[in-house]
């Protein structure tokens, strides 16, 4: 019987171990890095907000969201808007009532069309426009499970960004 060379058995052992390796390896995982978060009128807006009415916000940071809008024959138009949102959770219902009635001081009127209380015990957003800033203020009541009734306790979201279409 023929014998085998050793530096073949080295070879096929050393490939071996490294293809097992890189199988094996876990893979790097980065995260991704957010965007800045710039400090235009949006921003601007909602740290007014938070700073006016007391309520303990996340952080601010950046959202797209859906503004509608409707053309000459009015049909609904969806429009993308690039804006900053911040959010809380479980806040008393009169502090949120405190962000509807500091954005009509600042002289924003409601958007029936961006306005909408599909299930009024439960959740709901009210749309808010000056000039060419928009929000959107979103609300989910807090329920007790046993009863199905309002805790009195809500969480919140705005966002608000530049329309750049007239409507």
């Amino acid at each position: 019987m023929k014998q085998q060379n050793p530096l073949w058995i080295i070879t096929f052992i050393l490939l071996l171990g490294s293809l097992t390796y890189w199988l094996t390896i876990p893979p790097v995982v980065t995260e991704p890095i957010p965007a800045e978060v710039t400090h235009d009128a949006s921003y601007e807006l909602l740290t007014s907000i938070k700073e006016t009415t007391g309520i303990s916000f996340y952080e601010i940071d950046n959202k797209e969201f859906v503004w509608a809008i409707s053309n000459e024959t009015y049909e609904y138009l969806p429009l993308m808007i690039t804006g900053k949102r911040m959010s809380a959770k479980l806040i008393p219902e009169a502090d949120y009532q405190q962000i509807s009635t500091y954005l009509e001081a600042q002289g924003f009127v409601k958007s029936q069309m961006n306005t909408s209380f599909n299930d009024p015990a439960h959740q709901g957003y009210d749309g808010y426009q000056k000039n060419d800033l928009v929000c959107k203020v979103n609300i989910a009541y807090q329920l007790d499970n046993a009863l199905n009734e309002r805790t009195g306790l809500v969480n919140t979201e705005i966002k608000c960004g530049p329309n750049l279409l007239t409507e």
